[in-house]
């Protein structure tokens, strides 16, 4: 019965993350790819690199020859790393799941190192996430103000990969999903520390206890 009820009480503490991160990682599948080549091929040819035969749309340099960081960023790479971020990030997580079932109710000892353990992933874990979110408004950004309204209209346009839809907006839904999750990360990070300092505490009570009793 106790076990039944840890699976449900941590299977539902990590559903909104979970949520969060498919959705993180379904919007960057359906955004664009032609788009965002395209973006990252002009945004090289008005910065001075060497032309792209691959370009497949008129260039407007005098609105995209300023040099931005966020213009010189890799679209094409941030979709890449915000992908393979999200299926890190759901893997751990579900191996954590599985590893609070099935040591919840073990030794303190034990279950204090693997809270540390879990503690030191989730913070690598936040700040990667937080990190691909910063990427993933740059990448919004980039598309807007390299194609204007071509993209905020969701228009078709000709790419390397044919014609395809602009798909406005996924790049910044999945910078939102990144937030949500990192904060909820964020959290989940303080509570544990919160908790392994009380266990702390409830230890040095209870050593004050046998040493009086002795």
């Amino acid at each position: 019965m106790a076990m039944a009820e840890l699976k449900n009480k941590t299977f539902s503490k990590y559903l909104f993350l979970l949520i969060c991160l498919l959705g993180g990682m379904i919007c960057a599948l359906i955004a664009s790819s032609g788009w965002a080549q395209q973006a990252d091929w002009i945004s090289q040819l008005c910065q001075g690199y060497a032309p792209n035969e691959n370009v497949t749309t008129s260039i407007n340099c005098s609105q995209n020859s300023t040099i931005n960081s966020y213009k010189l960023l890799s679209a094409n790479t941030v979709k890449i790393a915000a992908i393979s971020s999200c299926v890190l990030c759901l893997v751990i997580i579900l191996i954590i799941y599985l590893i609070h079932v099935f040591t919840g109710l073990r030794k303190r000892r034990k279950w204090k190192m693997i809270a540390r353990i879990i503690a030191i992933l989730f913070i690598v874990l936040c700040l990667l996430i937080f990190a691909i979110s910063i990427a993933a408004v740059f990448w919004e950004l980039k598309l807007i103000t390299i194609f204007g309204i071509q993209y905020t209209s969701n228009a078709y346009q000709l790419t390397p990969n044919g014609y395809c839809k602009a798909q406005t907006g996924l790049a910044g839904a999945t910078a939102g999903f990144g937030v949500l999750s990192g904060s909820f990360l964020l959290i989940d990070i303080i509570c544990r520390l919160l908790a392994i300092g009380s266990l702390r505490k409830q230890d040095r009570r209870r050593k004050k206890r046998i040493s009086v009793i002795s």
